[in-house]
């Protein structure tokens, strides 16, 4: 993809794939390398690249190449966090979410879209809690939430839609909990089990031994299961609920 890149630099496709196989490199410095500077140039490079796709070719400027974008910004917060930078990340963050927040208006029957403003106000909310700014951070967990909300909403029985209505409650429990509000932490951390109970009862258990793909997801939902139910028994014992 570089190859074909430089020898056609103006060409969308070559530099959109090229994008995309830059940000693949970052994750694996990232995960499980460890290696977030690295990490961190990488996705630098997408970012310029797609911010470049967009200038020279104004047709480029679709949803594709703008959700392409909003993943720059998002991946290179999220290097930004690990290397302490969190004023840094916090910019790519919101400028991710404006991206995201300008697709979804203009898409609006797109759940997907409206999906990823509710991870970009997640990170944006976890940025701010770092930050000590409490305040603008339940703001946004709680755009999140109510977004996460709609989307059940909409089809009740997506278990994606309801695994993730389960993390955000979870997220906000922890948040409470950093904040020193441990009776509203134990609420979200209940309703986080109440939700990965849901989501664990749907998923499908026939021919599990014969299903690797499905047996590993179900492990997935019950680790986290186990999680927010360890975050609420604990919380018990000091409330003596």
């Amino acid at each position: 993809r570089a190859k074909s890149y430089q020898t056609d630099p103006d060409n969308p496709v070559w530099a959109f794939g090229l994008c995309q196989s830059l940000i693949r490199i970052g994750d694996q410095k990232a995960y499980p390398a460890d290696e977030h500077l690295e990490a961190k140039e990488s996705y630098h490079k997408a970012l310029e690249l797609i911010i470049q796709v967009i200038r020279r070719n104004p047709e480029s400027d679709n949803m594709k190449t703008k959700r392409e974008l909003s993943w720059c910004l998002n991946k290179l917060g999220d290097s930004l966090v690990k290397l302490k930078n969190v004023d840094a990340a916090l910019s790519m963050y919101h400028k991710g979410l404006c991206t995201r927040r300008h697709l979804a208006s203009q898409y609006q029957t797109n759940t997907l879209l409206k999906r990823d403003v509710a991870f970009s106000l997640i990170r944006v909310g976890e940025s701010q809690s770092l930050k000590q700014q409490t305040e603008a951070a339940e703001s946004a967990y709680f755009e999140a939430l109510t977004i996460r909300q709609e989307l059940i909403s909409r089809d009740s029985y997506q278990t994606l839609w309801l695994g993730e209505l389960g993390d955000t409650q979870h997220q906000i429990g922890l948040f409470f909990q950093k904040t020193a509000r441990p009776e509203l932490a134990a609420g979200f951390f209940g309703l986080a089990v109440e939700t990965r109970e849901n989501v664990e009862h749907l998923v499908p258990k026939q021919d599990l031994e014969h299903d690797e793909a499905a047996a590993k997801y179900l492990q997935f939902v019950q680790m986290k299961l186990n999680q927010s139910k360890e975050a609420l028994d604990g919380l018990k014992d000091k409330l003596q609920l």
